[in-house]
C-alpha cells in the first residue's frame, strides 16, 4: 500500500511538472479545467488561472468573475478564455488551488491598498458610490442609489434595469438595445442589466 502511494505521488509530481506541450504554445499557461481531471491553454505566460476553469489573466492582475474583468494596478483587461481542453492522463502544470488563491489574494489586497490609484480607475457615481472601470453610473429616480452599466458612455433604459451601449436606444420596455445600420435597417440585441454599485469603506471597495 505504501509503495502504491509512492508510486502515485510520483506519477503525479511527473504530471504536474511536464506541462502541455503537446497541447499549449510554449508562451501559454496550462491552467486547470472546470473538472479535476481536465485542463486547458490560457494565452498568457505566467497567466492567472481563474477559478471558473475557464477565464484567465495576465501575470499580475486577478480575476473579476462578476465583472469578467482582470484587475490590474495599471489598467483592465477582458478575460480571455482559455483553448485547447486536455483530458484525464494527459500532461498538464498548474498551481495548486490553495497557492493559486494565496497569489490572487496578495494581488487583491495590493491593488486595494492603492487607493488614489483606485480612485482613478472607479467611476464616482456621487454619495460614496463606485461602478468598476469603464462602466457607466444609472442613477434610480427615486432613491439616492446608482446602478452600474457594463458600457462605457452606455446608455440607462426607463425601466432603471437595464442599459445600452453608446449610439444605441432602448426600446419602450428597456429589454431591448436599438441602432441604426448606415440608414438600412435596425439592430436589435438583448438588453445589459445592470449591476449594483460599490462603496468604499476603509481600504475596501465592498459591494453593500
Amino acid at each position: 500500500m505504501l509503495l502504491e502511494l509512492v508510486v502515485l505521488l510520483v506519477g503525479i509530481v511527473s504530471v504536474l511538472g511536464n506541462g502541455c506541450s503537446d497541447v499549449c504554445e510554449p508562451t501559454d499557461t496550462c491552467c486547470p479545467g472546470p473538472n479535476q481531471s481536465e485542463a486547458n491553454c490560457c494565452p498568457f505566460e505566467n497567466g492567472v488561472c481563474c477559478e471558473d476553469g475557464i477565464h484567465c489573466c495576465p501575470e499580475g492582475s486577478f480575476c473579476d468573475l462578476d465583472m469578467r474583468m482582470c484587475g490590474t494596478l495599471a489598467y483592465p483587461q477582458v478575460m480571455r478564455k482559455r483553448t485547447g481542453d486536455i483530458k484525464d492522463g494527459e500532461e498538464i502544470t498548474i498551481d495548486s488551488s490553495t497557492r493559486q488563491r494565496e497569489k490572487r489574494d496578495s494581488i487583491l489586497q495590493s491593488y486595494m491598498n492603492e487607493i488614489p490609484l483606485i480612485d482613478l480607475l472607479l467611476v464616482h457615481c456621487g454619495l460614496n458610490q463606485f461602478c468598476p472601470y469603464f462602466n457607466t453610473c444609472c442613477r434610480m429616480k427615486e432613491d439616492n442609489i446608482s446602478l452600474c452599466c457594463p458600457n462605457p458612455g452606455g446608455v440607462c433604459c426607463s425601466d432603471e434595469e437595464h442599459c445600452c451601449k453608446r449610439g444605441e436606444e432602448c426600446d419602450s420596455q428597456g429589454v431591448l438595445c436599438l441602432s441604426d445600420i448606415d440608414g438600412v435597417g435596425t439592430m436589435v440585441r438583448r438588453a445589459d442589466n445592470l449591476r449594483y454599485h460599490y462603496e468604499k469603506r476603509g481600504v475596501d471597495f465592498v459591494v453593500p
